[in-house]
């Protein structure tokens, strides 16, 4: 049973690897089994670990994967200041690619629940976009960085929106 278990998490850190070739990083909570630290090393991935609040208790701030995403928002940035425009890229993956070509940055290819990030853009504006917990887009645990600000959980923007509208309207 723990040799399957383990191979079974070297079989994921192996496709997570096969899916982006040159040195794919992943991102694992500080309460992560050494098992899973040895099945990234094995199918040669870089770990970046998120810390646990230590004795008694060892929680894990989610707040600390928000960080994460925020570094590829500041890496858009830096893009849109240097070079005035959007990254012109179809998705996450190829934004990863341009941003490790340019600035030789290592960016998480997936959020803390193990889902593609989402990167979202037209002339004007960008997105990524954790679908979170559920692993379901449009919903109440997404975390969506958009144009260098996280945005408020979806219940929040749709009163936000309703409010803004009713005081255009001046009622």
């Amino acid at each position: 049973m723990t040799t399957g278990a383990r191979e079974g998490k070297f079989a994921v850190m192996h496709a997570l690897h096969r899916e982006n070739p040159e040195k794919s990083l992943v991102v694992v909570d500080g309460n992560a089994h050494y098992s899973t630290l040895l099945a990234a090393e094995r199918a040669g991935l870089e770990v970046l670990k998120v810390e646990n609040s230590g004795y008694p208790e060892y929680r894990i701030d989610e707040e600390k994967y928000r960080e994460i995403m925020e570094e590829a928002g500041e890496s858009v940035e830096k893009y849109i200041i240097e070079w005035g425009k959007i990254p012109e890229v179809s998705d996450y993956k190829n934004l990863y690619k341009k941003l490790k070509e340019l600035y030789d940055i290592e960016l998480p290819l997936r959020d803390s629940w193990g889902n593609s990030l989402i990167f979202k853009r037209d002339r004007k504006t960008y997105e990524i976009i954790s679908v979170g917990k559920d692993k379901k887009l449009g919903t109440i645990d997404d975390i969506v960085y958009k144009d260098g600000n996280f945005l408020l959980p979806t219940k929040n923007r749709l009163l936000s929106k309703i409010i803004s509208e009713y005081m255009e309207r001046g009622d």
